[in-house]
Order: C-alpha cells, then structure tokens, then sequence
C-alpha cells in the first residue's frame, strides 16, 4: 500500500482488488488524484477513468493533508514501527483526525 496525502496526485501499481479486477486495471500503473472520499483513475491520455474507488481498493493510504498522526488501537497508543502488526489483530485509527489504518489480513 502506498501512503498519499488528500489532494495529491500519485502513480500506482494498481493491486488485484475486487474493484480493479472488474474494471480489468489490476497490475497496471496508472495515475491517481486522491480525493477525501475515494480514489479517481486516469487513463493513459489524462481523462478520468470510470468512477472513483476507494482508497484501499486502489492500494492507496489516504492521509490528511494537514494531519501528523497518533495511532491508537482502543485506548492503547500505537508506535509507527508497530502499525502492521496491531492493525492485523485490531482496528487502528488516528486519534486526531480519525483515519483508519488499513487492515493487515494474511491468508
């Protein structure tokens, strides 16, 4: 996953997400404006591409452009070297502005 402020435009190696396997994208790098809510594609020649998607379905980390995060799982206070591993067993979210970190699942 890659980590990207709100606002930002970033090229991604789009992931197998459900999302990307259906619009036939999965694998391909492709430019992409993080917006608030989603994330929205554009094609080769810098036209939208389709509907925006979500932010984990476009391997993407959306981050506050103005936010400097404290993690908290509960009421337990999450070091960022410990991230991954807390948030594979419990959700993860920034006590300041609210951002989830994405869900680490191993299969």
């Amino acid at each position: 996953m890659m980590r990207a402020k709100i606002g930002s435009t970033v090229t991604v190696e789009l992931p197998y997400s459900e999302a990307c396997m259906h619009m036939r994208v999965a694998g391909k790098t492709m430019e992409v404006l993080v917006l608030q809510n989603g994330a929205q594609l554009f094609d080769s020649d810098g036209k939208e591409f389709s509907f925006p998607i979500t932010h984990g379905e476009a391997g993407i980390i959306a981050e506050p452009a103005d936010c400097l995060h404290s993690w908290v799982a509960g009421m337990m206070v999450v070091a960022e070297e410990d991230l991954d591993t807390v948030a594979a067993i419990r959700p993860v979210e920034c006590e300041k502005c609210e951002a989830t970190y994405p869900r680490s699942i191993t299969l």
